[in-house]
């Protein structure tokens, strides 16, 4: 680990009621480097924290020049992130209450790698309570003002597929020069608004997204795609969608 500059505020630190308040977190010139060689151990006890009274609040992230990789060595997993710069500014972070509401997040010139080479070992199936995760995700309520990523690329290769030649491989992708520009981005249980601006990028097979908008309204017995328009390098799409039906579970 080679920690850089590192600059942390604190306005809040209490261990003995578990309440942190960030004012500011500035990361540079970082990396990391983490190798595992052995399967983790997978624990079948009931989980007693009962949602930790944990109380987090931060009101401004700074990420630039941050490289990391993670390579498990049994599963033959190996995730890279070359970051080069991003900011995250908070307006409210309750995680108790479940409520994030966030004021915008800049991502660019940024990697994001997985892929999946031959491991030595399976890895081994964990035990989860799906009521828990029903519970959890439907109580969340998640927003976003502004979302700016610009010049990202993304990769995903699953060694252990063949390669498909001449079309799009999704188990061999690589998506360069990733951008999204996005406003009022609300997610509060079955409900998800966005106002999506522009979304483009390029794959390695020839696709091309030029561009891609909508304003997008989605809600547990409806959903509509308003000034829908896609451009691709080999089709010009226009439209608007509206859709109703009962509810999510009886699709």
């Amino acid at each position: 680990l080679d920690l850089g500059e590192f600059d942390l505020k604190l306005d809040e630190f209490d261990l003995n009621n578990y309440r942190f308040s960030i004012d500011e977190i500035n990361l540079e010139n970082t990396k990391a480097n983490v190798v595992q060689t052995k399967l983790p151990e997978v624990t079948t006890e009931n989980d007693t924290t009962e949602a930790l009274a944990l109380a987090l609040n931060h009101d401004e992230i700074g990420l630039k020049n941050v490289s990391a990789r993670y390579t498990q060595q049994a599963t033959g997993q190996v995730i890279q992130l070359d970051l080069g710069e991003s900011k995250l500014k908070a307006n409210h972070i309750d995680l108790i209450k479940q409520v994030i509401d966030l004021d915008k997040f800049t991502l660019r010139k940024t990697l994001i790698s997985y892929q999946q080479q031959p491991g030595k070992q399976q890895p081994q199936p964990g035990a989860t309570s799906d009521a828990d995760s029903v519970e959890n995700s439907n109580g969340w309520k998640i927003s976003l003002k502004e979302l700016e990523l610009e010049d990202n690329n993304i990769q995903y290769y699953d060694h252990a597929q063949p390669y498909t030649r001449g079309s799009l491989d999704f188990d061999h992708l690589w998506i360069t020069h990733l951008g999204i520009e996005a406003r009022d981005i609300l997610v509060n249980g079955a409900d998800i608004k966005c106002d999506l601006i522009d979304f483009s990028f390029r794959e390695k097979s020839g696709f091309v997204l030029r561009s891609f908008k909508a304003q997008i309204d989605v809600s547990d017995d409806s959903a509509a795609l308003k000034n829908f328009a896609m451009l691709t390098n080999h089709s010009n799409l226009k439209f608007n969608i509206y859709a109703a039906y009962e509810s999510f579970e009886a699709l």
